[in-house]
């Protein structure tokens, strides 16, 4: 269920880089991963990317709908859940 939402969110993510994504080794993340995984938990701000304007608000349709896809498929981040 969740393979459409993050495969279009990693299209869009390298949309906004400009180039392909760096991915890592084995259990290394790569930058642009530990970037995309704070961008979805939102620990990450927004300006860390710079495209276009319209394909910064594609990407942050892209990135909105991922993070509910994820809530509704595996329940609220672990943070809002023991408040």
């Amino acid at each position: 269920m969740l393979a459409p939402v993050l495969d279009s969110l990693c299209l869009f993510y390298e949309a906004a880089l400009g180039r392909p994504m760096k991915v890592g080794v084995a259990l290394s993340l790569s930058d642009d991963e530990l970037r995309l995984l704070g961008l979805v938990d939102g620990s990450e701000p927004h300006q860390c990317l710079t495209c276009p304007k319209g394909l910064g608000a594609t990407f942050d349709g892209a990135l909105c709908s991922t993070r509910i896809m994820l809530e509704l498929t595996i329940g609220p981040p672990l943070a809002r859940t023991q408040q």
